[in-house]
């Protein structure tokens, strides 16, 4: 079974791709359109197709037969008329060998009884061989003759033999020769990887680079690119760079806060709990989500107490008019959620670390209140904030302490920092952990928006 990747700026294109590679019995796997907008480039239209063994061969041996312009004027047919075309010749193809090999059985079954009868004609007693002994040489005679048939015979089943064997070590020499091709094509293109020959791959490699990527994606999506596509379309940068952007999509994962859902079930109301290890604006955000949800009177919203209280904090309460219920410990926030299922509001939970002595008691305080609220509710999400002026390294390392019990990420400061390729950087060590949000300011509510590409390319590539 041949399987195989086309890509085409149309539905149209790609189709005609392949029915020119695969004929008319090709099957379509999985069809998806590329690309991330008009913002970029174009889409694009991918499908992948296969084709069987037998299939395949069988257009193969009828192509091999016509001219390069006969071949195109085939190729233009419909996909009825092509396949009329491949059965009738390879019908004809089988029909010949058959009728060769039936005229040399024929031929066997018609020569044997006379051979025979040629025998028993020059057959004498041993009185006649005494008494005419002209006969020997006569018999002599026949049995020479019988003889030479007999060869004859066995002259024509070598050569029919040899025949067959001639076609099948031809088929054989012509599966060898086109593996020869492929692997003759794969050792150049993988020279081609290790040299970066083409300036277009340098380029998207260099842009990339700069811009921060992790240098092993970029060598897998140009080693994929080379692999997948012709030397024609790796000769295009317009098509490279959207390759590239297509596949930094496909490792891009992003999700919707449960408090911002239109489809609510009011029997099973959200609960959403904020947390960060280090300085990152949790308080705005927590304060931003409350005003944007679309139930904002309809909350209820939890903070636990500690050292680092601000009148600011109180300020901002009043002036959002944000009723929030403060927890001395774990077990105080869980006895507030408990009362809260009679009334069945939506809860908020701004859990805030002391940043300055984070301990291993207060990562299971906090690993104790997140298993307790998804034993007894379902519609729970835990969200990890983080500023995106962190380095990358000490994200993934972030992450990594909390990855067991966190369903996302809202990133903080985007408008500051210089660069977000350690925010994708993240999802590729990361790539079960949606981004739920990117806040670039401390205007409230306005800038909390939802994680979508278009916002992460851009501050990545400064579009």
């Amino acid at each position: 079974m041949h399987v195989k990747k086309f890509v085409g700026s149309t539905m149209e294109e790609t189709l005609t791709q392949i029915k020119k590679e695969f004929g008319p019995d090709a099957i379509i796997l999985k069809t998806s359109s590329s690309g991330i907008g008009s913002k970029f480039k174009k889409k694009k239209i991918e499908i992948t197709a296969a084709i069987n063994e037998e299939s395949y061969l069988k257009k193969i041996k009828t192509e091999r037969v016509f001219s390069d312009e006969q071949k195109e004027e085939f190729h233009k047919n419909s996909s009825q008329t092509m396949k009329k075309t491949i059965e009738r010749y390879n019908q004809s193809y089988e029909m010949k060998e058959d009728a060769a090999l039936e005229k040399s059985e024929k031929n066997n079954n018609i020569l044997a009884p006379l051979i025979h009868q040629e025998k028993d004609k020059n057959k004498i007693s041993f009185d006649e061989f005494i008494v005419k002994p002209q006969h020997e040489e006569v018999a002599s005679r026949s049995f020479i003759s019988s003889e030479q048939e007999t060869n004859k015979i066995d002259n024509r089943k070598e050569v029919e033999l040899e025949k067959k064997i001639k076609y099948h070590v031809e088929e054989i020499e012509d599966k060898i020769y086109s593996i020869e091709k492929k692997v003759s094509s794969f050792e150049e293109k993988i020279k081609d990887i290790s040299q970066l020959n083409d300036d277009n791959l340098r380029k998207i490699k260099k842009i990339m680079t700069i811009s921060g990527i992790e240098g092993h994606f970029i060598e897998k999506t140009i080693r994929k690119m080379i692999f997948s596509h012709s030397d024609k379309d790796l000769l295009n940068f317009d098509f490279i760079y959207d390759q590239m952007l297509l596949e930094m999509e496909n490792h891009f994962s992003s999700k919707e806060l449960n408090v911002f859902s239109k489809n609510k079930d009011q029997q099973n109301p959200p609960i959403l709990l904020l947390f960060s290890d280090a300085p990152c604006g949790q308080n705005t955000i927590f304060y931003k989500t409350c005003q944007k949800s679309s139930s904002a009177n309809n909350h209820l919203l939890i903070q636990n107490e500690n050292d680092y209280d601000s009148k600011e904090n109180f300020a901002i309460e009043k002036i959002l008019q944000l009723k929030v219920e403060k927890g001395k410990n774990t077990h105080d926030i869980i006895s507030l959620i408990r009362k809260n299922k009679e009334v069945k509001k939506e809860v908020i939970i701004n859990y805030r670390l002391d940043k300055q002595k984070l301990n291993n008691n207060q990562k299971d305080d906090l690993f104790f209140l997140i298993d307790s609220i998804k034993e007894s509710h379902s519609n729970v999400q835990v969200v990890f904030i983080l500023s995106a002026l962190y380095s990358q390294d000490y994200i993934e390392l972030s992450i990594n302490q909390f990855r067991k019990k966190i369903d996302g990420l809202i990133f903080t400061f985007l408008d500051k920092s210089p660069g977000l390729a350690n925010i994708f950087n993240s999802q590729l060590s990361f790539p079960e952990i949606p981004i739920m949000g990117f806040s670039t300011g401390p205007t409230i509510p306005a800038d909390l928006e939802t994680a979508t590409f278009e916002r992460l390319i851009s501050g990545i590539l400064h579009l």
